[in-house]
């Protein structure tokens, strides 16, 4: 009796730990790798990488700060739309970078916004060029942060 016991509890956890290995393997290998991270993933690091050089200074003109914004923003409704695909796997998440993704277009916003202000009027105060690539460097790494502890809990309900 205890062994068809034994033999029908090992059965119960064998097949909960292969359901859960499935559902973590389509999750993983097809959404986030071949779906999600070519087309938001790898263009979300890419741009913000590139922020380093091309965020705009005190020495850059109005009308090249004025066109950097514009790209930026045209940037962030397109990772916004691309990371729309995150809802096919979790609205949740899909939220949660959405919201992190609009705190750093307004972080961005803000910069642009400051430092314009300040080419028109030298009497503005100099936005701060560093600590706003420092703000957006974090928040980059909480949307990375929100997907890898998604990534890591899939199959754990």
């Amino acid at each position: 009796m205890a062994a068809l016991i034994l033999s029908f509890l090992a059965y119960k956890y064998n097949r909960a730990k292969d359901q859960r290995a499935r559902k973590q393997s389509i999750s993983d290998d097809f959404w986030l790798r071949k779906v999600v991270s070519p087309v938001a993933i790898e263009p979300f690091v890419k741009f913000v990488i590139s922020l380093s050089s091309s965020l705009p200074s005190n020495k850059t003109s109005t009308e090249d700060t004025e066109r950097f914004w514009t790209a930026g923003a045209a940037s962030f409704g397109e990772f916004s739309a691309s990371f729309f695909n995150l809802e096919l796997i979790s609205r949740d998440l899909h939220k949660e970078v959405e919201v992190l993704l609009e705190a750093m277009e307004d972080e961005l916003s803000n910069y642009c916004g400051a430092l314009q202000q300040y080419l028109k009027d030298s009497t503005q105060p100099i936005p701060d060029r560093g600590q706003t690539l420092s703000s957006l460097g974090k928040m980059s790494r909480d949307v990375m942060q929100a997907i890898a502890k998604f990534q890591a809990n899939v199959g754990d309900d």
